[in-house]
């Protein structure tokens, strides 16, 4: 019997080598360069770095969330904390691994490169709670073990685990918050830029008065984020529609998703130039949101014409974070 979208079972090995053989068909402990069965050659680095680049995606987006939290900080003019970025990003890399977790099996027809859930199963899930236990005493041992820290781990469970009473289809069940189509990118899109710029203000000991360029800024990332999460979920549609979540393509479809990233664009870029050309915003500013705003044109118009590592593309659909991290920086200046 096929399991249904909130089915936390990891794949097992037969399924996986059905779904992806080459990646499936290399013993699970092979590493770096290790040989392929007979007749198939060594991967090369170029390969390596693509089989890993879900995590390697992922580790670079957590860095570039701890990044954009101590750009925040500089740009606000608040008392450097160094736990904030580190507090903010660790959590967040926890909560990517939970989801893994949860969903290995989507993920997995999704992208091929999270083979590590299916390899190391029961490893990877004791990682994973091991790291949570340990960044929950962590924040505790040093004082930040804030309420806004119990709600981001709570959103984290609920978005991953069927615990939310949902009625749907004429009857009531238990859902994620990744089962409700929009509800889900406002989740993502929220959770990240409210953290992001909250949290640096939250653990701060003052908070001076923020720059009149700070509700630009924080305007201008929710709304990118949100296109990032809808255009995620995009690449995700062949798996996502298979195991049955709901997720804002399968809804659409895939040509009125991107036509809808496209016109959010359109319409924030719109209202960006407007509001330059009213003085509303000084030079700088105008130029790094219109910069930003024109994120997901290279998104949707890039990836159609990709035909190189997969890897490379993954990063720049996720460089949101460091275009705002040096946006900030060079505004600041």
């Amino acid at each position: 019997m096929s399991p249904t979208s909130s089915d936390s079972t990891i794949i097992p090995a037969s399924d996986a080598m059905a779904i992806h053989p080459p990646l499936a068909a290399r013993p699970a402990s092979a590493g770096f360069g290790a040989a392929y069965p007979a007749g198939r050659r060594e991967l090369s680095l170029g390969q390596w770095l693509n089989s890993n680049r879900s995590l390697i995606v992922l580790v670079y987006m957590v860095f570039g969330l701890g990044l954009s939290t101590w750009s925040i900080t500089e740009f606000t003019g608040l008392a450097p904390n160094p736990w904030t970025p580190i507090i903010l990003a660790s959590f967040v890399f926890g909560i990517y691994l939970l989801n893994w977790v949860a969903e290995s099996r989507t993920d997995f027809l999704n992208d091929s490169s999270r083979i590590i859930v299916v390899k190391y199963g029961l490893m990877f899930r004791l990682l994973v709670a091991g790291f949570f236990l340990g960044g929950i005493s962590m924040v505790a041992w040093l004082g930040y073990m804030h309420w806004s820290i119990n709600l981001l781990i709570a959103i984290g469970v609920l978005y991953s685990f069927p615990l939310l009473p949902w009625y749907g289809k004429g009857k009531w069940g238990y859902v994620r918050l990744k089962d409700i189509g929009l509800l889900k990118s406002l989740t993502v899109s929220g959770t990240v830029t409210g953290y992001l710029f909250g949290l640096p203000l939250v653990f701060a000991k003052e908070v001076p008065a923020l720059p009149a360029s700070y509700l630009w800024v924080l305007a201008g990332f929710g709304i990118i984020a949100f296109m990032n999460t809808v255009y995620d979920d995009l690449l995700d549609y062949a798996g996502d529609k298979m195991e049955g979540v709901n997720t804002l393509p399968v809804l659409l479809g895939k040509r009125d998703t991107a036509y809808l990233i496209l016109l959010l664009g359109s319409a924030w870029l719109c209202i960006v130039s407007a509001a330059g050309l009213s003085g509303y915003l000084d030079s700088r500013l105008w130029i790094f949101l219109s910069i930003q705003a024109c994120l997901p044109f290279t998104w949707v118009g890039l990836n159609r014409l990709w035909s190189g590592n997969q890897l490379y593309m993954d990063l720049l659909i996720e460089s949101d974070l460091l275009v705002l991290s040096f946006g900030l920086l060079w505004l600041g200046r």
